[in-house]
């Protein structure tokens, strides 16, 4: 009783199959968890520009205290920093443009809180930054990845 080669053949063909489930498994969920994080972190992105924007465009009014000398306080814009750059330590799930575009944005953040810690008024700069974080959250929107904060 000889087996066929047409046996061996389905039978290293069902083999070959069975491995490349094997291997394809562990990929596939590494993808899904990676969209996940992907999405979330997008999510995270969204929420923080938007709440940073009212307290951006507050940069180009000048303000006086009691004295009647300009007041510069800038904790909600630090805070606002401290949370996206919390947020860009994970950013290497995001594409490269998102990446580069949201560092864009904290980078022109960063250089906004040290221009009006120094007194500077500073509307063109407050209106670029405006700008920019709200194409930012236009794209997300574009993709379907609505943030929980006012939508």
């Amino acid at each position: 009783m000889g087996l066929s080669a047409d046996f061996w053949i389905e039978l290293a063909g069902m083999a070959i199959v069975f491995c490349l489930v094997i291997v394809a498994i562990p990929k596939y969920r590494a993808h899904k968890v990676n969209t996940a994080l992907a999405h979330r972190l997008r999510v995270e992105i969204s929420d923080n520009i938007k709440f940073v924007l009212p307290n951006i465009a507050d940069t180009s009014v000048q303000r006086l205290d009691a004295n009647g000398r300009l007041s510069n306080d800038s904790t909600a814009l630090k805070i606002g920093l401290h949370q996206l750059d919390s947020v860009m330590g994970r950013a290497e799930v995001l594409y490269s443009e998102e990446r580069d575009r949201v560092a864009r944005f904290r980078n022109g953040f960063h250089a906004l809180i040290a221009r009006y810690d120094a007194g500077e008024l500073l509307s063109d700069m407050t209106e670029d930054l405006i700008l920019l974080g709200e194409r930012i959250i236009l794209d997300l929107k574009e993709n379907g990845l609505l943030s929980t904060i006012g939508r």
